[in-house]
């Protein structure tokens, strides 16, 4: 299906090259009159001396053997000019090769441009007068003729008979090709490589390939084990190359490379409104929109609505490329579902202003960002199929993510955002309005779960020990979180019972404090413990792991309450300087 759908959207490329052309880096071209003769040679060269025009030209894939490309290829084939480490004999036969294929397109099509190429192919001396003008000739470099004003590659009847030839391959034996279903001669290797998958080799990937016998099958090698035919194999190598270059068709983010595109209904569908790198960058205006026209059903969304939307994540092994995800939708559908993604990941910053995340923030939020460690690629898949096909998040995401608040003992705002996500897609919530709908964004009073309360109660106490004692080498949530968030049992009762002299040292700086008006503050972290304490009478022995995740946002809700400017600037009794962020407190890291 992805071939298939991949060889289908090669035909909305408006600049999709002919069949079994390609884009080619041209360095010389050399000019025949009419009759054949000899006229010149230009060198076309950019600043740093390498070629720089390209040229739309016969193209075929090459290994090991001698198969030359039609009237574009380099000086060993074109003219038979060796490279220093070149076998001569077998630059001869590169040439011969050439020169035969030259002279039966000159049979079959009959092209005077072409007829002139082949009779100054077959002149003598044709090197001495090109090497007497170009002593510097670069043998690896491609070579094109020019026939007057015409370029025989551009000619319809020599791109016809390239196509035809390329078509009918090296193979006596016919196979159903997968994407056209037709009998044709299989390709034993792809025509086409792939470049941009992070990872991969820089030469180029291929799409099918088998090198082991673990990956052979019925004694079929290479690409057989999956036939395709020339044509088919051409379309879907472009389709792909070209959604690797296009801005608005890919997401590079390493290990995974990122496609999607959409097959418009009719010829006047506008498919650039549907903008998924620009949308993953989750800037608040462009959300916002997005939110609006899901809501409202506005045009952008409604124009959309039977074209069909395809998505697929790729990743690299050797020279070959993965298919890790593949996603077919509607474009409506895959609308909707971005609207729902980043109503996932809204959260309350301490500011008061709903703050969303870009994709690769999200995925860099599992892994030690003071170290070299790289989020695995299942991270970055799952969070793109929610994001483009809805469906609940893994919960070994949020294993990840709270492993690391473990390492660390601070919660960032990113991965606050990456729990909760978890947490809420797999509720399986019905929301109509993304924009309004504030669940699980920011601290919930009325949430009275253990695991909940708990977080919030860590919180408490880090901020009544700071009250009270101001920056310490090793605060409790330095030394305590990793157990408070799995045994709170075990290590909460301590806790409470060293925050007494905390509050009572907290209750004789306020006393001293100029702000002898605002006296319902001087109690305020007694009446926040005693108002959270009455929905807890007692601690969970062991914390599942969502109770590990709701333990890590009930912890990092109530820390940045006490962060909030609307907080500190009502209760001045309360102003606290935030800490620095350093090893030993946390707190500005929310």
């Amino acid at each position: 299906m992805f071939l298939e759908k991949l060889s289908e959207y090669a035909g909305q490329i408006a600049q999709l090259p002919p069949p079994m052309y390609q884009s080619t880096s041209v360095r010389y071209i050399i000019h025949l009159d009419e009759h054949g003769t000899y006229k010149g040679i230009d060198e076309l060269i950019g600043e740093k001396g390498k070629a720089n025009v390209l040229f739309v030209a016969p193209h075929c894939k090459r290994s090991s053997g001698i198969k030359p490309k039609l009237l574009v290829d380099n000086g060993e084939y074109t003219l038979g000019i060796a490279r220093e480490k070149s076998d001569p004999r077998r630059v001869q036969e590169q040439h011969d090769a050439y020169v035969k294929q030259v002279r039966e397109c000159a049979v079959a099509t009959r092209e005077p441009s072409v007829v002139a190429v082949a009779k100054f192919l077959g002149s003598p001396n044709i090197v001495d007068a090109i090497l007497q003008k170009k002593r510097e000739f670069d043998p690896s470099s491609n070579i094109a003729f020019r026939v007057g004003d015409i370029y025989p590659i551009d000619q319809e009847a020599v791109r016809n008979y390239w196509a035809k030839k390329a078509a009918a391959g090296d193979a006596e034996a016919t196979m159903q090709c997968l994407v056209c279903g037709e009998m044709r001669p299989p390709v034993e290797r792809l025509p086409i490589v792939i470049k941009g998958i992070p990872g991969g080799q820089a030469t180029g990937m291929t799409l099918i390939s088998a090198n082991a016998a673990a990956f052979e099958s019925y004694g079929l090698t290479a690409s057989l084990i999956a036939p395709t035919c020339e044509a088919c194999g051409e379309r879907f190598g472009n389709a792909l190359n070209e959604l690797l270059r296009g801005p608005n068709t890919h997401i590079i983010l390493p290990p995974l490379a990122y496609i999607f595109w959409v097959r418009p209904s009719d010829a006047s569908t506008d498919t650039d409104e549907l903008n998924i790198p620009d949308l993953m960058e989750a800037k608040p205006d462009v959300v916002k929109e997005l939110f609006r026209s899901v809501r409202s059903g506005d045009v952008t969304a409604t124009s959309l609505d039977t074209s069909a939307f395809y998505a697929a994540t790729l990743s690299a092994s050797g020279a070959r490329i993965v298919l890790r995800d593949w996603i077919e939708t509607s474009a409506q559908n895959a609308h909707r579902d971005l609207a729902r993604f980043f109503w996932l990941q809204r959260i309350l910053d301490p500011d008061g202003f709903f703050r969303y995340f870009p994709l690769y923030v999200l995925i860099n939020a599992t892994a030690n960002r003071l170290s070299k460690e790289k989020p695995v690629a299942q991270v970055g898949e799952a969070l793109m199929r929610v994001a483009l096909h809805g469906g609940h998040l893994p919960t070994s995401l949020m294993y990840r993510v709270i492993h690391r608040v473990r390492a660390s003992r601070e919660i960032q705002p990113e991965q606050a955002a990456l729990i909760k996500m978890v947490l809420l897609s797999q509720q399986n919530t019905d929301v109509v309005d993304y924009e309004g709908d504030t669940t699980m964004a920011s601290l919930d009073e009325k949430d009275t779960s253990s695991a909940y309360l708990c977080g919030r109660l860590l919180a408490q106490l880090d901020y009544i020990q700071y009250r009270a004692l101001g920056k310490v080498n090793a605060t409790i949530v330095d030394r305590f979180y990793g157990t408070a968030s799995t045994a709170p049992a075990v290590v909460f009762p301590r806790l409470l019972k060293g925050a007494i002299p905390h509050l009572a040292t907290i209750r004789t700086k306020d006393s001293n404090t100029m702000y002898k008006g605002y006296g319902a503050s001087l109690s305020y972290p007694d009446k926040e413990l005693a108002k959270l304490l009455e929905h807890l009478p007692s601690f969970p022995t062991i914390l599942t792991l969502e109770e590990q995740g709701r333990f890590a946002l009930g912890f990092y809700y109530q820390r940045a309450r006490y962060l909030s400017p609307r907080q500190t600037s009502t209760n001045d009794a309360l102003t606290v300087e935030t800490p620095d962020n350093d090893d030993t407190n946390p707190v500005e890291e929310i």
